[in-house]
């Protein structure tokens, strides 16, 4: 792990332990003994601030564990902590990926009564379900959609994308196919820039997770989802974004702040607003940030930081998110900035 990482893992836990908790009951979940000794810390950094009922640092934390090892570990503890956030369908959808791992399950009992399966091992990992009294196999955990995030999920984008984004993003799949995913996702990024298009994003978003960029998974999958939620590559993405420690929630609303700017301001902010809807998030960024040095309001900031963190810059992002939050006054979106910084850490 490079010392950058621990560094920006470090920051993460003194900020999950300085933020104050959300209201929960006290809940506890210690995966730090269980995991490769590469996952320790983000293990650690999960556990106090589970412990600590900051759930949304816990994912960050988990999210870039399983990034750098793959371990399941890491998936039961994302499970138990949408749990606790009470999203019944994302944790469910975790332990099932969870039980899809291979080696010796530690969890494997806890995850099937919590996903509502009867534990197995026969095929690796696999589980039967018992619900409503048919033995029938789960769709998706042996080699279906709940073990790709194990896996690297075949992708070839270039054909699909505007003519001048194809040939970088033929550089892409091609790096990609070789397992070179620090240099695909390199070249997915410069296709979005030349097309703005989601699927660029995606493939972006898959690269960065096999290359164990958990933070920057998460940005970009959650920027493709925006812009397609329901495209043909939805279920994947959402199921790597769960892995990576996102919240396919997060831009489910998108943005819209054009009503609530001064008359100075109006056009440029309608204009964002507008180009977020159709998923041109560099188009997005630029259009908020003209509004606000038209004028000097502290929602732009908020409107820039969401489409800078759909395009896929965590970190210029987290500024903006930053920026918003100290401007003080009445902050409409301060629930969605914290969760979006929060999702923001383990950038490099």
């Amino acid at each position: 792990m490079s010392m950058k990482k621990q560094l920006t893992l470090g920051a993460a836990l003194a900020m999950a332990l300085t933020t104050p908790a959300l209201a929960a009951p006290k809940l506890q979940l210690t995966i730090q003994g269980d995991v490769e000794v590469a996952g320790k810390e983000e293990a650690e950094a999960g556990d106090k601030a589970f412990a600590a009922g900051d759930f949304r640092s816990a994912l960050a934390a988990y999210g870039e564990g399983f990034a750098d090892t793959k371990d399941p570990d890491f998936l039961y503890a994302l499970g138990q902590t949408q749990k606790a956030l009470g999203n019944k369908a994302e944790a469910k959808s975790l332990f099932e990926s969870y039980l899809a791992g291979a080696g010796e399950l530690k969890y494997r009992g806890e995850a099937a009564t919590e996903a509502g399966v009867k534990a197995t091992k026969g095929l690796v990992g696999g589980v039967v379900n018992t619900v409503g009294g048919a033995a029938n196999a789960v769709v998706g955990v042996v080699g279906g959609l709940a073990s790709t995030v194990y896996t690297a999920v075949k992708v070839n984008v270039a054909d699909k994308l505007e003519a001048g984004a194809q040939e970088v993003a033929k550089k892409g799949d091609e790096a990609y196919a070789a397992g070179k995913y620090a240099e695909a996702r390199a070249f997915y990024d410069q296709a979005y820039e030349k097309s703005q298009q989601g699927l660029a994003l995606f493939a972006e978003g898959m690269a960065n997770a096999q290359a164990g960029k958990g933070a920057e998974a998460r940005a970009a999958l959650a920027g493709f989802l925006a812009s397609a939620p329901k495209g043909e590559q939805a279920d994947q993405a959402r199921q790597m974004l769960l892995a990576m420690g996102g919240s396919p929630q997060m831009m489910a609303k998108g943005v819209s702040i054009a009503s609530k700017m001064a008359k100075e301001a109006k056009t440029e902010a309608t204009n964002a607003d507008k180009a977020f809807k159709a998923g041109r998030f560099m188009e997005a960024a630029k259009f908020y940030g003209e509004a606000y040095a038209k004028k000097n309001d502290a929602v732009a900031l908020y409107g820039k930081g969401m489409a800078q963190y759909a395009e896929g810059d965590v970190k210029e992002a987290a500024e903006s998110f930053k920026s918003y939050l100290a401007s003080g006054g009445k902050l409409e979106f301060k629930t969605q900035a914290e969760a979006a910084l929060a999702a923001s850490w383990g950038a490099e």
